[in-house]
């Protein structure tokens, strides 16, 4: 890869969240807290902000794979790619959380 090129990123379709989930994968949002309040999150994720990622990181398990979604897709493929680096396995969700509740997904707020 080029420098300063971003590494393509493993995607996950919406629909494959909970069978990666209940498989065991931990499952990161990486939007601001203010965004959650808004909207809500996918039931079961954590929610670290993709600014403070490396900040937290000892909080994301290295063992398992990581599924990481944001709103639309952007900021969880950066923060996918920087997991990677890290020596992480992880997936960007395709479309993010929009496209979890436009295929009817639950969402929980608290």
């Amino acid at each position: 890869a080029r420098r300063g090129k971003v590494a393509s990123v493993a995607e996950i379709q919406a629909g494959d969240v909970e069978g990666a989930v209940a498989a065991g994968a931990f499952l990161l949002d990486v939007r601001r807290a203010a965004e959650l309040a808004e909207t809500g999150r996918i039931p079961g994720a954590h929610n670290i902000a993709h600014t403070r990622l490396l900040d937290r990181i000892g909080e994301v398990p290295k063992g398992k794979p990581v599924v990481v979604y944001c709103r639309t897709g952007r900021r969880s493929a950066y923060a996918a790619g920087l997991l990677d680096r890290l020596g992480y396995r992880a997936t960007s969700v395709a479309g993010g959380i929009e496209s979890w509740t436009a295929r009817g997904g639950a969402v929980v707020t608290a």
